[in-house]
Parts: structure tokens; sequence; C-alpha cells
């Protein structure tokens, strides 16, 4: 509703929309869930070891991660669904 709100405004000022759209691409994309979600079997696992599980566990949730196993299923991604079953618990 803000991304809706922020553009109402833009235009009211006569602003330039594409630039923030532009913006705010940019932002999404390069956040920690989009990399993640993004990436390979092994991209993950690198990513997840750079980042740490908190992170994953802050950005994504596991409705996220299950409905991208089952796009797209791998043995990393099934290990790592694991990881954070077995650490939540």
């Amino acid at each position: 509703m803000g991304f809706l709100k922020n553009i109402a405004e833009i235009i009211k000022q006569g602003q330039d929309v594409d630039r923030y759209v532009s913006d705010v691409k940019n932002n999404v994309g390069a956040c920690f869930a989009v990399r993640f979600l993004n990436a390979s079997g092994e991209g993950k696992i690198q990513l997840l070891e750079e980042f740490g599980l908190d992170i994953l566990q802050q950005d994504i949730h596991l409705n996220a991660l299950a409905r991208a196993f089952g796009l797209e299923p791998s043995k990393e991604l099934a290990a790592i669904i694991f990881l954070g079953a077995v650490l939540d618990t």
C-alpha cells in the first residue's frame, strides 16, 4: 500500500515515476530473499554460508521455501528447509 501511496504522491508532485519504480526494483532485487530464491542450488548454499540461517528465517517464510522447492526441487533446498525445521524445534 505504501508503494502505491508513494507513486500517487510522485505523480501529484509532477515527478518522474519511472525513476522511483526503477529504484524500488533495484532495492528489491538486491535483498537477501530475492537473491536466495533466484539462486541455483549451490548458490543457495553459498548465500546461506555467507549470511547465516538467521537471515533466512527472518526474511523468507517457510511457505515460500516450500513453494520454491515445489517449483524447482533440489537436494540443497531440501537440506536448507530441513535444517531450518530442525533448528526451529
